[in-house]
């Protein structure tokens, strides 16, 4: 370690500053939700028009400008919150201000959901309500499985499976809206490709529909996002429910036959209201 020098070169310009009030605000306060204050540095000689910004209008919006007067060196604006339908809880916005031969401020703000975010998990325990495996196919149930959910899991070796659907989660008197829906499992090389498809009544044959389809590779970690609760998932979809009702099967897995299918646990989540 030896010497270290330093060497002052220059003066710093002029800058612009953004403080909000609040740290945070809920998007059902409305207009002037809060407030913030915008100073500029150095001479205040001169009217200074700048520019602002929110960088999330579906939660924030502000001013497209203010101007700060002659021989004033600030002035505050309003931050209006914008209510959304959507349950994506809290957002952060950040607020910008820039004007030429200044360097930006930025300042950011919490704006709080007020949407309660609806999720339904149906477990594939034995006996568990809504879940259903093929009572044709040789299903095994496993237990104390820690990458599985709630550690547990079904498992059907392909040379077990009869061809038609294997399994099926169905989820009943649901608010209609649009859903997320997201499964996981229990993931090592010797499993398949699961084909799973979403839709309703009796997917179309006489009545209802298909509202998605997705394989997955099931030797690989079900990545999308991780809940509250530490469980990883798979998204599967999003889907507009409109019937009260949502239905997933899985389909005949796709592999040798010396592979597994696994069917685990089936979780949707309401994320917002129908168009």
């Amino acid at each position: 370690a030896d010497a270290m020098r330093i060497e002052k070169i220059g003066e710093l310009g002029d800058l612009l500053s953004v403080v909000i009030a609040a740290a945070s605000i809920g998007e059902a306060d409305g207009a002037a939700a809060t407030t913030a204050t915008l100073t500029r540095s150095g001479a205040t000689s001169g009217d200074l028009t700048v520019s602002l910004a929110s960088d999330d209008t579906s939660e924030a919006t502000v001013p497209s400008s203010v101007t700060i007067l002659d021989g004033q060196a600030s002035i505050s604006f309003d931050i209006d919150a914008i209510d959304d339908f959507d349950a994506d809880g809290t957002q952060t916005v950040t607020v910008t201000a820039s004007a030429t031969g200044f360097t930006s401020g930025t300042d950011t703000l919490d704006v709080t959901d007020d949407e309660v975010s609806l999720v339904t998990i149906i477990d594939n325990s034995e006996g568990s309500p809504g879940f259903t495996p093929s009572s044709s196919s040789g299903w095994i149930t496993q237990s104390s499985k820690p990458l599985a959910y709630l550690e547990n899991t079904h498992k059907l070796r392909l040379s077990d499976q009869v061809s038609g659907t294997q399994a099926e989660w169905s989820f009943s008197n649901l608010p209609n809206g649009q859903y997320k829906v997201a499964t996981t499992w229990w993931y090592t090389p010797s499993r398949c490709t699961a084909p799973y498809t979403i839709g309703w009544g009796d997917f179309g044959n006489s009545s209802g529909g298909v509202l998605a389809t997705k394989d997955c590779d099931q030797t690989q970690a079900p990545d999308d996002f991780t809940d509250g609760d530490g469980w990883t998932w798979e998204e599967l979809g999003t889907v507009n429910v409109e019937h009260g009702e949502l239905k997933v099967r899985l389909e005949d897995g796709i592999g040798g036959a010396s592979k597994n299918l696994i069917a685990d646990a089936m979780r949707i989540e309401k994320i917002g209201e129908l168009g």
